[in-house]
């Protein structure tokens, strides 16, 4: 069933929720996908993450990371531990979750990030070319039926 929940009510609904949850004495972990500021991040990576932790921040969903090397990733893992922001999640492309060489990387990389669950929001299908008003209408008929995402939480290693 597809519910008209607007923008404004889930937020509200939300608020509500850790208002609840504070009063009971409980924390919720706030995080925020870089790709919101991934322009900034691309241009001052050390600065954009510092920025999120100052906001209040307490972890990051990474994107873009797949071409890190190991090595990289232990840099990146120093920074984001100096600064005390998580990495809850990252978002990673589809032909990382295929079993090879390219998900073995991509899992030893979240292993090094200290990554709680990895996130792809494609299929692995290709869809035909769709006319901007045919996917403007897909999208809003089934948002969650359209972006197929899919996280799991990583085995320890």
């Amino acid at each position: 069933m597809v519910s008209n929940l607007s923008r404004r009510t889930f937020l509200a609904a939300s608020a509500a929720s850790i208002a609840a949850l504070q009063a009971q004495g409980k924390r919720v972990p706030v995080g925020l996908l870089i790709y919101a500021v991934l322009a900034d991040w691309k241009k001052d990576f050390n600065g954009t993450l510092s920025a999120v932790a100052q906001m209040g921040y307490d972890g990051v969903e990474l994107t873009q990371y797949e071409s890190w090397t190991p090595a990289r990733g232990k840099e990146v893992r120093a920074l984001l531990d100096s600064i005390k922001l998580k990495v809850f999640a990252t978002h990673t492309e589809p032909e990382f979750f295929v079993p090879g060489d390219k998900m073995k990387g991509m899992i030893e990389l979240n292993h090094i990030l200290g990554t709680q669950s990895v996130c792809c929001v494609r299929g692995l299908r290709p869809r035909p070319p769709a006319s901007a008003t045919t996917r403007r209408q897909r999208l809003r008929s089934t948002p969650g039926r359209n972006s197929r995402t899919c996280c799991r939480r990583l085995p320890k290693p």
